[in-house]
């Protein structure tokens, strides 16, 4: 029970406690609240059973009477007019202005509520006992609660009187619209339509005639004046505020539209509660929305906050988080005594209990004897040793191996009787000043097994490795540092192969044996270098691209035989040479068929700075079936490619044609021209052309390339090219 009475003229006692008459009150249904008239978070009596106050003494049979016998006793407004200043009788008003439609459904604001209090077409008068002034509008079934201070006089521009702006409204509250005030609002009129099952209240609404004319008005008590409907459904009862324009609806007049009526509240919508009405009412919360406490003076702060994927409580942003991925601290953690009585194994203990269990820093014996296996360890691990002055040796542990290492004696890895075996043995380094000596018996160090696919350069290989060999290759071991020495009789090579990669300036492979003649065979077909070189002075070899050939000793070799081969690593530079054939392939080409789009069937990329000469261009192409005739071409290009190249000759065959030659000579001048017969016209050879001449520019710095297509004018057929030779002759 809460005791209210009145002290004086401007002070109240709550539960004796004086508080100044400040202070208004709020009903809904059989429950009371009292709040700060010009502060509504102050909240001095929270939602409360009508019969658990006592007033005056008295106990009320309803909120309404309380509500009304409670004003003038917490509630005192001083005026200059209108009686004495502590002998008035204030009351407070509400104006009921019903729903406002706000767009893009944002709350409603004070200028919104001054603007429709100026459009009334009547001014409102206040007088000067009339305190405090509430205006109420409702929007999307909550009522808004604006405290007017104004004052007394006549507001409104229509009729004269003053405007209200927005700095004279404050917005005091924001609540559900219940049931119980649309009940108390002293200027409406509810219409009852009965039970409707099926919520159809616009049809009932419009089944009789309803004068609406002075909706919108005052009364003669300084109300607006506002209708609503009521029907029941399911048990529930609803409201329907008219909202339309004034005027006689239903019974045979204009109908009510849609838009004339809008719900409002229902029986079931009960009034906000704060937190302690909430606990009062049942302490347990089931529901998926986020719940946060916050505690603070503006400064410092403490929070509970509860959502689906966490719990955290915070004093000052240090707590504690606790999520699925478990508990995070951000504050040190302690016992505030000695718990180790009852500690469990999985308790997690101080740091008392664990100096008290170690009993000082334990020996790396004691370490190993508790247990001997350390997994997942991050950090690297070193045992080291320490006579004082400076570490004799130690072992670490890290994320590059073991190491073991020692200074003046250096480390001794002493094995027993099987010895020791070293797994994935990577390198072994010498000391500054000694070799790496290894004292073995029984056959020295030996693989295990057959390792010889993966040597390289540097492996150690093993005795099979060598005696399985026919011989040994003849390959320089790097660029400068070639193969020398004799090969004599006494080391006699039968059809031994000698792979020769790169040579420097002028390198010499010299043939020497007591008698007899040495003979060296080339065979490099696809470079155009056939034939047999015999000894009898330096045999210079023209340009080439050497890949392979045979030395061989015949028996009667009499004499040494040398052969000089000329500077390059690849194709030798062509100014030094009168003729070479560049390009000598006797391949397929890929088969041409299905499309009638031009196609390249080979190329060769010329080597820049090439001279001045003749170049000769030799083709010949196969055709399979006799479709339709078809085109065969070469072109020039800086690019392998048939965008931007030029055509150097053509021939076009008849459809039954089974081989097609092409074949132009060309000259290279110190013009910089490459000259020929006509590009464009169609021959097999120079033999049957014209004498037109055409020319291309010709750049020495450039690499071209050589390009021979074909052209199906049937996709039926077939078309592939059989050789393609190029050949160049330097000027002399």
């Amino acid at each position: 029970m809460h005791i209210i009475s009145n002290l004086n003229d401007t002070r109240f006692t709550l539960d004796g406690a004086q508080y100044l008459k400040n202070y208004i009150s709020r009903i809904s249904e059989n429950r009371i609240t009292i709040f700060n008239c010009y502060d509504n978070k102050d909240v001095l009596l929270p939602w409360i059973v009508y019969s658990e106050v006592q007033l005056n003494g008295s106990v009320y049979p309803n909120a309404q009477a309380l509500h009304a016998a409670i004003l003038d006793v917490i509630y005192l407004r001083t005026t200059l007019g209108n009686g004495p200043a502590f002998n008035q009788n204030n009351k407070g008003r509400v104006l009921y202005f019903g729903n406002y439609f706000v767009p893009n459904g944002l709350p409603i604001q004070n200028f919104q509520v001054a603007t429709i209090v100026n459009a009334l077409p009547f001014p409102i008068v206040i007088q000067a006992d009339e305190s405090p002034i509430f205006f109420s509008l409702i929007k999307e079934g909550k009522t808004y609660l604006f405290c007017f201070l104004g004052g007394k006089g006549t507001w409104g521009t229509n009729g004269g009187g003053t405007a209200v702006t927005s700095t004279q409204l404050t917005l005091v509250s924001i609540y559900s619209l219940t049931q119980n005030e649309v009940e108390n609002n002293p200027g409406a009129t509810i219409i009852a339509l009965g039970d409707l099952p099926t919520g159809d209240y616009l049809t009932a609404a419009n089944s009789a005639e309803r004068d609406f004319s002075d909706s919108g008005t005052f009364d003669e008590d300084g109300n607006i004046i506002t209708y609503y409907f009521s029907y029941t459904q399911d048990e529930v009862l609803y409201f329907v505020q008219f909202v339309g324009e004034a005027g006689v609806y239903g019974g045979g007049n204009a109908n009510f539209l849609e838009s004339d009526l809008v719900p409002s509240t229902n029986s079931d919508i009960t009034p906000e509660q704060n937190l302690q009405q909430t606990i009062d009412n049942g302490s347990q919360y089931e529901g998926s929305s986020p719940v946060l406490i916050n505690v603070t003076d503006g400064e410092s702060y403490s929070a509970l906050e509860l959502t689906v994927e966490a719990a955290s409580l915070k004093h000052n942003d240090r707590g504690v988080n606790i999520s699925d991925d478990g508990a995070v601290l951000n504050i040190p953690v302690e016992y505030s005594e000695d718990f180790s009585a009852e500690y469990s194994d999985r308790s997690l203990v101080d740091k008392a209990y664990v100096d008290g269990v170690a009993g000082g820093t334990p020996t790396f014996q004691q370490v190993l004897e508790e247990g001997s296996e350390a997994l997942g360890i991050s950090t690297p691990i070193i045992i080291q040793t320490d006579n004082g002055t400076n570490a004799k040796g130690n072992i670490s542990f890290n994320s590059s191996g073991v190491n073991i290492a020692g200074q003046g004696g250096g480390v001794n890895i002493i094995g027993g009787t099987n010895g020791i075996s070293l797994g994935q043995l990577n390198t072994i380094t010498g000391g500054n000043t000694a070799d790496v000596t290894v004292n073995a018996t029984n056959g020295g160090i030996k693989y295990s097994d057959d390792f010889s696919p993966a040597y390289t350069d540097r492996s150690l290989v093993d005795k099979e490795y060598v005696d399985n060999k026919a011989g040994i290759p003849l390959t320089g071991t790097e660029a400068g540092n070639p193969v020398t020495g004799d090969i004599t009789s006494e080391a006699t090579i039968s059809a031994a192969r000698l792979e020769v990669s790169s040579f420097e300036v002028n390198p010499v492979i010299v043939l020497k044996d007591d008698g007899g003649i040495g003979q060296i065979d080339f065979n490099d077909t696809e470079n155009g270098l056939v034939g047999s070189f015999t000894s009898g002075g330096i045999v210079k070899v023209n340009p080439f691209t050497l890949n392979q050939f045979q030395v061989r000793y015949p028996n009667d070799v009499t004499a040494n035989n040398t052969i000089t081969f000329p500077e390059n690593t690849g194709t030798v530079a062509l100014q030094e040479y009168t003729s070479q054939i560049l390009y000598n392939s006797a391949t397929d080409s890929t088969t041409l068929t299905g499309t009638t789009t031009e196609t390249v069937l080979g190329s060769f990329q010329l080597p820049a700075n090439i001279g001045f000469g003749s170049f000769i261009l030799d083709a010949l192409f196969e055709k399979i079936n006799d479709n339709a005739l078809c085109n065969v071409r070469f072109y020039i290009n800086t690019a392998n490619s048939l965008s931007g190249a030029t055509q150097l000759a053509r021939n076009a065959s008849g459809s039954a044609s089974d081989y097609i030659p092409l074949k132009r000579d060309f000259s290279l001048g110190t013009d910089n021209n490459l000259w020929g017969l006509s590009f464009n016209a169609s021959s097999g050879n120079d033999n049957t052309m014209d004498n037109n001449i055409s020319t291309f520019a010709w750049t020495q710095a450039t690499q071209y390339y050589i390009i021979a297509t074909g052209q199906l004018t049937s996709s039926s057929d077939i078309l592939k090219m059989k050789r393609f030779k190029i050949k160049f002759e330097k000027a002399s």
